[in-house]
């Protein structure tokens, strides 16, 4: 790395003399400069009182810059020794990086010419631009593996969120915040039945609710979901012993499943959640270093056995803890119907 970084570290507290003694000594990756600290400044030979307070007070508050983020990723990728040739073409920013059309011209000029450091560089602006992609995503609300009380005899975690249940009934319109299940294997939402009267929810039919075994009936009625701030969609729902959203809920949004966390994105805009196209509920990865992993589907539980039997629930792997260590994610193509 040239010593444009360490500029961007002393230029503003117009230290610049100290720039070559940082070079001769190694100092010259911005990683280096919130590590710094008195010995490292008795190993350059700074002894100027003042000027050790205003580096190591820089230090302190340091923040690496863009230029070395794409340093840092280059580095990650194999691929540090073509970066004078990437600041040499302007690609100076991680977006500007994400946008690198990588084709013969543009490896020309970047003199990337050995054939497995042309494919990892294809590989690495692939995975920057699933990574920006989902930065830039707006995150409506973050779900959780958990076991509620219906179901806390299961040797397994579900997929769990929490959102506001509401009603528009004229006169006396209410809500509650509630816990939900996350079940794929249901087109409607599931209430428990002291629900109803509680908040007031419109009546719309009566059904027949179908599972493998028994056909139940249910009485059908409409409501209203609040997920995080404001994201607020029209629901249909039917009586149960525990609170679920199913797939009607579920493909309105995009999805991260990880180990620790469920985060619900915004729908992509352009492809209507009706369509059927995949692209609508494609699970981005959390990092670039996603792990693939399948989420593993339980058995329907006993307290839907009687209702619902065809109903899937998501719960927890057993490998999974340790496949998403430290929030790694699952690149999971859709959830299972």
């Amino acid at each position: 790395m040239n010593s444009k970084g360490i500029s961007n570290f002393l230029h503003p507290i117009g230290l610049m003399q100290y720039e070559e003694i940082f070079k001769i000594k190694g100092y010259d990756i911005e990683s280096d400069f919130p590590n710094l600290d008195e010995d490292d400044l008795n190993q350059m030979k700074i002894s100027n009182k003042e000027h050790r307070r205003l580096i190591l007070e820089a230090a302190q508050v340091y923040q690496p810059s863009e230029y070395f983020e794409v340093f840092s990723w280059l580095r990650g990728n194999g691929l540090d020794y073509y970066f004078t040739n990437f600041v040499n073409s302007d690609i100076d920013t991680l977006r500007s990086a994400s946008d690198l059309e990588v084709n013969e011209n543009t490896l020309h000029d970047l003199e990337i010419h050995l054939p497995s450091h042309r494919k990892r560089l294809r590989e690495a602006v692939s995975n920057l631009r699933k990574k920006h992609k989902t930065d830039f995503e707006k995150v409506i609300t973050i779900g959780y593996w958990g076991r509620p009380n219906e179901l806390k005899d299961s040797p397994h975690d579900f997929l769990c969120v929490r959102a506001t249940l509401k009603s528009r009934h004229p006169g006396d319109p209410k809500f509650e915040d509630l816990e939900f299940m996350v079940d794929s294997g249901s087109d409607v939402v599931t209430l428990k039945p002291e629900l109803f009267a509680r908040l007031h929810l419109d009546y719309i039919a009566p059904i027949k609710s179908r599972g493998v075994h028994t056909t139940v009936d249910k009485d059908l009625y409409k409501a209203f979901l609040v997920f995080g701030q404001d994201t607020e969609i029209e629901v249909e729902a039917i009586t149960e012993k525990y609170n679920s959203v199913g797939n009607r809920v579920i493909q309105q949004f995009r999805h991260m499943i990880g180990g620790q966390s469920h985060i619900w994105l915004q729908a992509d805009s352009s492809v209507s959640s009706d369509s059927g196209d995949s692209e609508t509920r494609r699970h981005a990865s959390f990092d670039e270093a996603s792990t693939s992993q399948d989420i593993c589907l339980g058995e329907t539980s006993k307290a839907q056995d009687d209702v619902h039997s065809s109903t899937r629930l998501i719960p927890q792997a057993k490998s999974t803890s340790e496949v998403f260590e430290k929030q790694e994610s699952s690149t999971v193509d859709s959830i299972p119907q």
